[in-house]
């Protein structure tokens, strides 16, 4: 094989490059390095897709055993092409998916000023369908390429996002109303992905059309929709939510009749969504314990899912002891590592099987928190006591007015942030302030409960 790789054509090499990442994920240096060698005999003839691919294939397989040369020759050409400013939109989504491993805030900012000042050169067209199609699909491809972690930039970050969808929010509100059941769940999860704090009327849009879709037979809404609709509505604005709970309500008799469609992730994401939410009827949280009991016996849980799982018994308060072993044995029984990311769920549950289960072994469920728990801080994930001003209005409030000293944000087993403390007392005041709870019914929702 190592003598056919320096023969092949060059396009060839791009195809191979991305057979050897994603169907063998063969990662062998040797291989790697004859096949860098021929891209770099042919690299004059590579268009910008090229570029692309061949970025995205070798990025995939660890340890990369490509050079570094490449990596900067690839980078170039795609910089340049940026900088010369006259990109498609097909181009973009090439841009976007290939680099973005890279995590590059140089082709962020470079192409966030692009969507600003090509507007019509990336969205344009005379048909308002296709039109609409161009805009939810360049949104995605940027909210969901972009760079998640700005570090001590992510206030301006958050400024950069509104200022994008500012130069939109006419054509996302008028958009809206020609997509189909695929563009507008891109559309929903784009706005989610961005997490701007904003736009409530975009979000009205979009739970407007997704009425119609459910009324509508032949509009093609199906589990894979729901479910990302779902999770979108539900975690969107920074977890504060978006849309109201009629869109949940109309959407019930869908979930319960096409209960068997929802597997593993999809189903925690649905389950989520309806409970930390408070919204549904019994029958509906029947479907889902009956659901997952069904499932226990034939499915492994990833991580994904039994976070998802955990924060909905918590939520409902389920003590289903077969669910609850279930999530025991299927946690201890996972070879991964529990991912920091899924790992608060997890030490909630700690104190809750704790209460209610006494008489548990839990030592193996336990053991699974070891390396999460040595980089936990639960004090750098809720950062709104700094961030929201009228936390400290309340606190000059309690000083001033009420002559009471408390101790502010303070946090008890690394997990629970109580915002004004009497310690001495053992009293807790938890404020909860409107800006940061469901925009509609402007009342907490489950997840700030825990």
């Amino acid at each position: 094989m190592l003598d056919l790789v320096p023969k092949l054509n060059y396009d060839a090499l791009v195809e191979l490059g991305l057979y050897l990442s994603f169907e063998a994920t063969l990662n062998d240096k040797q291989l790697w390095r004859t096949f860098e060698n021929a891209v770099l005999e042919n690299f004059h003839l590579y268009e910008l897709q090229h570029i692309c691919q061949i970025q995205w294939a070798v990025t995939q397989l660890k340890p990369k055993y490509t050079s570094q040369r490449l990596d900067v020759m690839l980078h170039n050409f795609a910089r340049e092409k940026i900088e010369q400013g006259n990109i498609s939109l097909d181009d973009f989504h090439d841009i976007m998916q290939g680099f973005r491993n890279k995590k590059s805030k140089d082709f962020y900012l470079k192409l966030k000023a692009i969507m600003i000042d090509q507007k019509e050169q990336l969205i344009g067209s005379e048909s308002e369908a296709q039109r609409a199609k161009n805009l939810s699909e360049l949104f995605f491809s940027f909210a969901s390429n972009k760079p998640g972690k700005f570090g001590v930039y992510a206030d301006y970050a958050i400024e950069e996002v509104d200022e994008l969808i500012a130069h939109y929010e006419d054509d996302l509100v008028n958009a809206v109303q020609h997509l189909n059941a695929d563009e507008v769940t891109r559309l929903a999860q784009a706005m989610y992905l961005l997490k701007s704090a904003k736009y409530e009327n975009v979000w009205r849009r979009i739970e407007n059309k997704v009425h119609d879709l459910i009324e509508d037979e032949m509009s093609g809404l199906d589990a894979y929709h729901v479910t990302n609709l779902l999770r979108a509505f539900s975690r969107s604005q920074n977890n504060t939510m978006a849309g109201s709970n009629k869109l949940f309500v109309h959407l019930e008799p869908f979930i319960i009749r096409n209960m068997g469609q929802f597997q593993g992730r999809d189903l925690g994401h649905v389950m989520y969504a309806y409970s930390v939410r408070n919204v549904g009827n019994p029958e509906l949280y029947k479907a889902f314990d009956a659901r997952i009991e069904g499932l226990i016996a034939y499915e492994v849980f990833d991580y994904p899912m039994l976070s998802n799982l955990i924060y909905y018994m918590l939520f409902r308060t389920n003590t289903n002891e077969t669910i609850w072993k279930a999530i025991v044995e299927h946690t201890a029984a996972s070879d991964d590592v529990l991912p920091l990311t899924y790992y608060k769920p997890f030490k909630f549950s700690k104190f809750f099987l704790a209460a209610h289960f006494p008489e548990w072994d839990l030592s193996d469920y336990l053991d699974k928190f070891y390396y999460a728990e040595r980089y936990f801080n639960q004090i750098q994930l809720d950062d709104y006591g700094q961030r929201v001003y009228k936390y400290t209005e309340m606190k000059a409030f309690l000083n001033q007015k009420c002559l009471v000293y408390p101790i502010v944000f303070m946090t008890l087993h690394n997990l629970f942030n109580l915002h004004y403390v009497f310690y001495d007392f053992k009293i807790a005041i938890n404020y909860h302030v409107q800006e940061l709870c469901d925009p509609i019914t402007k009342q907490p929702n489950e997840r700030m409960k825990l």
